[in-house]
């Protein structure tokens, strides 16, 4: 049904209708484009945030958007549609996002939804960044979206573990962990780790601490602004659309499947029966483009995960992705088979890691001296060892993510639509997804096909 017509009452909202979208450049955002596009054939132009950087600016910037992987059937079936993608010049961390009159006059005037994906997603960054971008940058683009002439909704893209402490959580908001005056005042004193701690109120990093403040201003900043929150999971390589298995960055926990598919990676906090809460990121762009038709006056929470509806074992997870690198012969040839072993407390973690994967590979590199060969091992295991720190709040623990709302949203779709723009979980066939996301990575990322 790639081009043919069909009758889409969530094609037909956007006829006509222009929108607005921070973030544009990542993960999500690329994909929520592609989707517009290419399932609206109506829609009015994508207004799309981009930042100058001092290498290239906005125009150059868009030229290289629109040159990634995920625009290649827009490129092949509708190249036309790309032209409906206009950048404006901006920065979520400037007074009024830095936009030039002209362009904040233009937004004003067309857009009718705004879609919030801009965020910083760096589990270890300081608090003053996390804040500025994802606070005090939500902040500015609501007093952007608030004087928006005929907006008809504001859709905010949250993260499920923004409220971290509880282990079940309804699609509800909840209670700031903290009161930003404080956090204020945290700043202007440059506080020590230990009052910081304090101040996260049992949030594990600044990422989920900041995203958790965001949701509160989105409440009490939005005025009389149609609203909704999404709050996806962990993001995943796509299921369908695109194309099967895209993928862009190896952030979060596909870099730490590969290195186990890859042998490398033996210990994870964790248990094997841990539910590990995974979303392609087809599917939170599709249950974006429909929350976006149904924002109201109440502010709507929607769970776009899996671990009520569909869940799937830490277990499985790793078994279902190593596997096909397996079948591929991706694993190291004179390494025992790919195989992670889970413990509940970090210091056994560390230990086994150290037995298991730090000698190996300073034995590795010395064997790569003998050969005159450059060394690469221990590097690897660095970033490896980085990140899986960087995750393991997210993958070391269980969480029940409640979905009425979002699975009544997809029970009353047209049948159409939910053919066309599908977010229901229960329908994710875990083993060749994650096959599938084995795939992805080796062509988006690996530039292997095979």
């Amino acid at each position: 049904m790639s081009a043919r017509k069909c009758t889409s009452a969530i094609s037909k909202f956007y006829d006509g209708k222009s929108v607005f979208i921070t973030g544009a450049t990542g993960f999500v955002g690329k994909v929520l484009i592609e989707k517009l596009l290419y399932r609206c054939s109506n829609i009015g132009n994508v207004y799309v945030l981009i930042r100058n950087t001092a290498q290239q600016n906005v125009n150059q910037r868009l030229e290289g958007l629109l040159q990634s992987s995920a625009f290649t059937r827009l490129r092949k079936e509708k190249p036309q549609a790309l032209a409906k993608i206009v950048p404006v010049a901006g920065d979520i961390t400037l007074p009024n996002l830095g936009i030039e009159q002209r362009d904040e006059e233009t937004l004003l005037e067309n857009v009718a939804i705004v879609f919030n994906i801009a965020a910083s997603i760096n589990f270890v960054a300081p608090l003053q960044h996390n804040f500025t971008l994802n606070v005090e940058g939500t902040e500015r683009m609501l007093d952007l979206s608030r004087r928006v002439k005929r907006l008809e909704g504001f859709v905010h893209f949250s993260t499920a573990f923004c409220n971290y402490d509880l282990r079940e959580l309804e699609e509800v908001v909840y209670p700031p962990p903290a009161k930003r005056e404080d956090v204020y005042k945290f700043l202007q004193n440059n506080s020590n780790s230990k009052e910081l701690k304090k101040l996260l109120n049992g949030h594990p990093n600044t990422y989920t601490f900041t995203k958790a403040l965001a949701e509160t201003l989105v409440v009490e900043k939005r005025g009389t602004m149609p609203t909704a929150i999404i709050r996806p999971a962990i993001v995943m390589p796509s299921l369908a659309e695109p194309m099967e298995g895209w993928i862009d960055n190896w952030q979060g926990p596909i870099a730490l499947m590969t290195a186990a598919a890859k042998g490398r990676l033996r210990g994870m906090l964790g248990s094997d029966h841990y539910i590990t809460d995974l979303v392609p990121v087809d599917y939170v762009a599709n249950m974006a483009a429909i929350v976006a038709t149904k924002c109201t006056n109440e502010v709507a929470v929607y769970h776009c995960c899996t671990s009520t509806v569909n869940p799937l074992t830490c277990r499985d997870t790793v078994t279902y992705f190593a596997s096909e690198g397996v079948k591929n012969g991706f694993n190291d040839k004179y390494a025992p088979p790919p195989h992670v072993t889970f413990f509940k407390h970090a210091f056994i973690v560390d230990a086994f890691a150290f037995l298991t994967q730090t000698v190996p590979a300073y034995c590795l590199d010395l064997l790569q001296i003998a050969k005159r060969k450059k060394t690469r091992y221990v590097k690897g295991l660095a970033l490896m060892t980085t990140l899986r720190k960087a995750m393991q709040p997210f993958i070391g623990r269980s969480w029940q993510f409640r979905s009425e709302r979002a699975q009544e949203l997809i029970r009353a779709l047209p049948p159409a639509d939910r053919r066309l723009f599908p977010c229901d979980p229960a329908h994710i066939q875990w083993r060749p997804y994650l096959a599938g996301c084995f795939r992805g990575a080796q062509k988006h990322l690996m530039k292997k096909q095979k």
